[in-house]
């Protein structure tokens, strides 16, 4: 696993969440939408952190239930088709950040 690789996975992720925050910003006004463009730019901030797979994970999952709250019809699935696209970027991710070898000058443990 080379930080190339890392880099590159990092990459796919911002360019998705740049996408989802457009989309989440055209979603009409309410609580959900609001909480949908929050935990994405939350993802985004937790992203840039080597070590926060399991943080990443926790959000990704409470982005999937905050979208299965808005009503059904077309916006709900169009939610659930980013949100999709955005978990397979943040997956790829999150199992390369697992692979980065620990930081051997560390006491904390984190990865490199």
């Amino acid at each position: 696993m080379s930080m190339s690789e890392y880099i590159a996975a990092l990459s796919e992720v911002k360019r998705e969440v740049t996408q989802f925050r457009r989309f989440a910003g055209h979603l009409r006004g309410s609580d959900l939408s609001r909480r949908l463009f929050a935990l994405a730019i939350e993802i985004e901030r937790l992203a840039q952190e080597i070590d926060s797979a399991k943080d990443l994970e926790v959000v990704a999952a409470n982005l999937l239930d905050a979208a299965r709250k808005f009503p059904p019809g077309s916006e709900r699935h169009d939610v659930l088709r980013h949100i999709g696209k955005l978990r397979i970027k943040l997956d790829a991710l999150v199992s390369k950040q697992k692979k980065l070898p620990l930081c051997p000058s560390c006491d904390g443990g984190h990865e490199v």
